[in-house]
């Protein structure tokens, strides 16, 4: 799974913004009274590894522990995969342990040589293997569950991430306009997908699926179909650099003038103002988003407010067509993500 890592000496932000995140959840884990900080993350869920120190494990779990004086990982590769994680955390190889399916136990023991009296824990992630709890309150450690500051932490008012998801948006973006221009010169799904994955990827995107859906939300992969000049829609999810962005758009239909009524919607999005609403035949609906997963746990707040993601789904009962954009919201107003 050679996804271009190697060959780029990039990082997804600059090292000094994920030392200024972690120092965050170490000040905030000292306030709770642990000595250091287990985040835990596999291929179910890696939000909080790849905002701390800039990592998913895409085919194993794996742990970063942050103390008062050092960052290290204990993954689930081997040896050979260090020089990868390394371009990509910062972190030096000898700081990674490669730990095959003993993550939990070789993450244990690596806190019980640094703190042989024991002491408080912090574990941070969507959720924590059982087996890692096990391994650390047998070495002795009482565990502290520090889930609940992470929304707090997880930011997108954090400028780097800012900066990355609106260049992985804008990549995104220009590959499905490529497709758009297949799709004009007679291209059937399946090579609409295709000139949007190869434009997405010769730009810079680490990983990318596409969808296609010839009959409502009825998704799957592209295969060749006669249905060029047809109607489909085609969804496209893609990593850049760390952050996933998606974007959905239907081939073959008019959506110049619900492109217009969302773009009317923005305009109303300054800070201080209440949320819009539809009129007529046209819903409206706002979603506040933290970190990049939108959250329904926010659509009951009235006011906007400077520093709010917010996301804008338009829908025209008439015509069945919907459309949706994500808003950063600033002094002056709405700036499109």
């Amino acid at each position: 799974m050679k996804r271009g890592y190697m060959d780029w000496d990039k990082n997804l932000l600059p090292l000094s913004a994920l030392e200024k995140r972690r120092q965050a959840l170490m000040e905030a884990a000292a306030k709770a009274g642990a000595k250091a900080v287990v985040i835990y993350g596999d291929v179910y869920s890696a939000d909080e590894l790849s905002y701390y120190v800039n990592y998913t494990p895409y085919w194993c779990n794996s742990a970063a522990v942050v103390t008062e004086h050092e960052v290290y990982m204990v993954t689930g590769h081997n040896n050979r995969v260090n020089p990868w994680i390394h371009t990509l955390t910062g972190i030096e190889e000898e700081k990674l342990l490669a730990s095959g399916f003993k993550v939990p136990a070789r993450t244990a023991q690596s806190l019980k040589e640094r703190f042989p009296q024991g002491g408080r824990i912090g574990v941070i992630g969507t959720y924590v293997m059982a087996d890692l709890a096990a391994a650390l309150v047998e070495q002795g450690f009482e565990l502290v569950v520090m889930d609940d500051i992470k929304t707090e932490l997880l930011q997108t008012a954090d400028e780097p991430y800012r900066e990355t998801a609106a260049k992985a948006v804008g990549i995104l973006r220009h590959a499905f306009e490529q497709g758009g221009k297949e799709y004009a010169q007679g291209g059937n799904s399946k090579t609409v997908a295709a000139e949007i994955e190869y434009a997405a990827r010769k730009n810079g995107a680490m990983d990318i699926v596409l969808y296609v859906s010839h009959r409502g939300k009825e998704f799957g992969l592209p295969v060749t179909l006669e249905d060029a000049k047809g109607r489909w829609a085609v969804y496209g999810l893609m990593q850049y650099l760390g952050v996933w962005v998606s974007l959905t758009k239907t081939f073959g239909i008019d959506t110049n003038e619900t492109d217009s009524q969302l773009e009317a919607v923005a305009v109303e999005l300054v800070p201080g103002a209440e949320m819009p609403h539809g009129t007529g035949s046209v819903e409206v609906t706002l979603r506040h988003v933290a970190s990049d997963t939108v959250s329904d746990l926010n659509q009951s707040v009235w006011e906007i407010a400077e520093g709010q993601v917010l996301s804008v789904e338009v829908f025209d009962k008439e015509s069945g067509i919907y459309c949706s954009n994500m808003y950063r919201i600033t002094d002056k107003g709405a700036v499109v993500l």
